[in-house]
């Protein structure tokens, strides 16, 4: 089951300090290799790049049917298990993955258009290994006023052939008109979406922040995904997303962050 508590926003801190002083140095950013290793380590190598560069990059998961992609930790992670009890605990497989931090002119890293651009470079090249070493799934990147938005486009069914994904941010919702607080809309959305046929329920999201900001949406039809952009622009802080979901059938959760 996914961990709703779960923070990815634990850094490696030599990691990241690593690529710090690589941002910032006199006259420009050498290229630097990068390895990454998680269950998701997309969206753990982004949470890193957002930090880095201080530009919204957002992540929604593929599906992980295929044995290849998928590992049962049951034995692992209950003490009750003895074999015999059938709801088993599935993660996605471990991977690394190694991917290149481009070389950036330090004095594009001082304007929000230059760290959107180094963001974006960074995050191709990201996505360019990780096809290479045969991931799960199958991800792009699109860039838009709210941010980067990292997506899986397709994945790898039980027999292992590639079928396409329809992301579960891109459907068409309908938001009820009025002013009301920024959860009672991000609630309203997930109601409305779903990944492969999955429910999305809200994860760990700044429930402070989001039930004590009232925004005004009123949309007949819009992608989920905008309308989140929205709630950011209305609360005035970068906000982010995280959409994960569990191996098998199990179901997913849409996790918010504030970029810090």
């Amino acid at each position: 089951m996914i961990n709703k508590v779960m923070s990815m926003r634990q850094h490696a801190a030599f990691w990241l300090a690593g690529l710090l002083s690589v941002a910032s140095c006199g006259t420009c950013a050498q290229a630097q290799d990068v390895s990454v290793t998680d269950e998701r380590p997309i969206a753990k190598a982004i949470e890193k790049l957002e930090h880095l560069y201080r530009v919204p990059i957002t992540y929604e998961d593929t599906l992980y049917l295929n044995d290849n992609d998928v590992v049962d930790v049951t034995a692992a992670v209950r003490l009750d298990n003895d074999g015999s009890n059938p709801h088993r605990v599935l993660v996605p497989v471990r991977r690394t993955i190694t991917f290149a931090l481009p070389e950036t002119q330090a004095g594009a890293m001082r304007s929000q258009s230059g760290q959107s651009a180094a963001a974006l470079a960074a995050v191709k090249s990201l996505l360019d290994s990780y096809a290479l070493a045969g991931g799960a799934g199958v991800f792009d990147v699109s860039e838009n006023s709210s941010g980067l938005h990292v997506v899986s486009r397709a994945y790898a069914d039980v027999s292992g052939q590639l079928q396409s994904l329809k992301p579960a941010l891109e459907t068409r919702v309908s938001i009820t008109e009025g002013l009301r607080p920024a959860f009672d809309v991000l609630d309203e959305i997930c109601g409305q979406i779903s990944l492969g046929g999955r429910v999305v329920d809200v994860g760990t999201v700044p429930t402070n922040l989001l039930a004590n900001h009232p925004v005004n949406v009123d949309v007949k039809s819009a992608s989920a995904r905008d309308i989140l952009g929205s709630i950011s622009k209305q609360i005035g802080v970068p906000l982010s997303w995280q959409l994960f979901c569990d191996p098998g059938d199990g179901g997913c959760a849409l996790n918010m962050h504030v970029v810090q």
